[in-house]
């Protein structure tokens, strides 16, 4: 007998605040907000006009006001202190540059989809549905890809090599660049 299965959530939950003491449990679970993104597009080529329009606002939410962040967390403040502290025999080095150039790349990809978000929020439906599919297919494809690489290699890395000085410096940082207090 088969189990009736949930469909994926509509929204895009919050990080608790004090997840900012512990930087890199907050970029795992962005990563894990960021696969709630892949699974609300993936589920808004499926839905009626209304159900798709309700998915789009919260993936264009996150593509706009989250996002942004997060890559800035790994830019400004995971990457370098990474390339600092990690070993030489670790080759963090050429990692952090591909995944830096997929961060450039997806620029382009990130405001096809965000333009295509807006018309699904306000309308309900793409301008060129197999369009629209494709776009999100190459940005799904590409954000898994990208997080399976900073899961298994970048995250255990920084658990291992960064400092307890630089995760209170990037947790500061992160606080800040959200708006928020850095926790007690």
């Amino acid at each position: 007998m088969a189990r009736p299965t949930q469909p994926p959530s509509r929204e895009i939950e919050r990080i608790p605040e004090n997840l900012y003491r512990d930087p890199v449990d907050f970029l795992l679970a962005d990563h894990y907000r960021q696969r709630m993104l892949c699974d609300i597009l993936d589920l808004l080529l499926r839905r009626s006009a209304d159900d798709r329009a309700e998915c789009a606002a919260a993936a264009l939410d996150y593509l706009e006001h989250e996002l942004p962040h997060h890559v800035r967390d790994e830019e400004i403040g995971l990457f370098p202190r990474l390339k600092r502290r990690c070993p030489v025999g670790e080759d963090i080095r050429t990692v952090i540059s591909l995944l830096s150039e997929e961060h450039q790349k997806d620029e382009h990809l990130i405001s096809s989809l965000i333009a295509e978000l807006r018309t699904i929020s306000e309308k309900g439906d793409p301008a060129d549905p197999e369009r629209f599919a494709r776009l999100v297919a190459n940005f799904v494809d590409s954000l898994r890809r990208h997080l399976t690489w900073e899961d298994a290699t970048v995250l255990r890395l920084a658990r291992a090599w960064l400092t307890p000085e630089d995760l209170v410096e990037i947790g500061c940082e992160m606080a800040k660049r959200r708006g928020a207090s850095y926790p007690d």
